[in-house]
C-alpha cells in the first residue's frame, strides 16, 4: 500500500465529493438515496442557435442533409466544401448577434476561420438537425429523502451535506 502525502483533511473532502462515499453516508444516518434520471440540455441555446443560422444559410435542413450524408458516403467533403462561405456568413451573423460584435470585427474573426472549423461547424449542424431529442442524453441525480422531506441535488451533493465536516446537512 502507498502512503499520500495529503492530511487527512484534504483526504475526508476528496472523499466526500465521491457519490459512493455520499451514498454510504446517507446509508448510515438513516437516509435512503433514490436514483432519479433528469434530462439535460445536449445543446446550449447559443449551440442551437448557431446550428440553425449555419441550417438556414446552406439552404435548410433537407440541403445539409444531402451534403454531409453525401460527403460521407463518398469519403470527402467536396459538397461540404462548396458551401464554407455560407457556413462562414453564418457564423459572422451568429457572432454579431451572439457578442455584439461590430460587423468589422465579425467580418475580420470570420475571415481567420480556417476550412476545416467551417467543416466542424457544419457538421455540429448536422449533429443538432438529426438528434431527435434537441433536450439530448439523461443524466442521474440523487434524490436524498429525510424525516419526510424529500431534496434533490446532483452527483456533487446531496442537499449541502458535507461527509467530510461531520455530516450535518446545511441545506
Amino acid at each position: 500500500m502507498e502512503a499520500s502525502g495529503k492530511s487527512p483533511k484534504q483526504l475526508a473532502e476528496k472523499l466526500a465529493q465521491n457519490p459512493s462515499v455520499k451514498a454510504a453516508y446517507l446509508a448510515d444516518i438513516g437516509e435512503t438515496v433514490d436514483v432519479a434520471m433528469k434530462q439535460e440540455e445536449r445543446f446550449t441555446a447559443s449551440q442551437v442557435r448557431r446550428s440553425e443560422k449555419t441550417i438556414e444559410a446552406v439552404g435548410g435542413e433537407e440541403a445539409l442533409r444531402n451534403i454531409i450524408e453525401t460527403d460521407r458516403a463518398n469519403d470527402n467533403h467536396d459538397l461540404a466544401h462548396t458551401v464554407l462561405e455560407k457556413v462562414r456568413e453564418a457564423e459572422k451573423a451568429w457572432a454579431m448577434e451572439e457578442f455584439g460584435w461590430s460587423e468589422e470585427k465579425a467580418q475580420k474573426k470570420g475571415r481567420e476561420s480556417n476550412p476545416p472549423k467551417l467543416l466542424i461547424l457544419l457538421n455540429n449542424a448536422y449533429d443538432y438537425m438529426v438528434t431527435e431529442d434537441k433536450g439530448g442524453k439523461t443524466g442521474a441525480r440523487y434524490r436524498c429523502h429525510a424525516e419526510g422531506s424529500a431534496r434533490e441535488s446532483t452527483r456533487s451533493g446531496c442537499g449541502g451535506m458535507d461527509p467530510a465536516e461531520g455530516g450535518e446537512d446545511s441545506g
